[in-house]
């Protein structure tokens, strides 16, 4: 997936639950310039970064990136009788490669709450 892809899936997500882009900067902690241009896919996206917008939008890394866009059609008619969805290649899919991807994204998060705490813990100290 490249940058402009990624930067539409997120935005399609921000728009299905209503938000601003202000609104999921704010909650990821970051300027609403900055969470602009992940959107446009005009920057590079941490791995950090991307288990927090994953996390925001209420599921893991692997989750969010295999979730498929569902696009509606343009005109009235076809809007009202279906929507279409973007196909993915499953053809590599390996189940243990998932299971461990799944498990080292639970030591991800699990890191990622330690060095969150652990700074609160030092803001607290100053």
């Amino acid at each position: 997936m490249n940058l402009k892809d990624l930067g539409k899936k997120i935005r399609v997500m921000r728009a299905e639950k209503s938000l601003s882009q202000e609104n999921v900067a704010v909650e990821l902690g970051i300027s609403t310039t900055a969470y602009s241009k992940i959107e446009r896919g005009e920057t590079n996206v941490s791995f950090t970064r991307l288990i927090q917008i994953a996390d925001f939008f209420g599921m893991g890394l692997i989750e969010f990136l295999e979730k498929q866009e569902a696009r509606p059609y343009k005109n009235k008619k076809a809007k009202q009788d279906s929507q279409i969805t973007a196909n993915e290649d499953t053809s590599g899919y390996n189940k243990k490669q998932d299971n461990n991807l799944k498990k080292e994204m639970v030591q991800l998060r699990e890191l990622l709450k330690a060095k969150e705490e652990i700074i609160e813990l030092l803001k607290k100290k100053k």
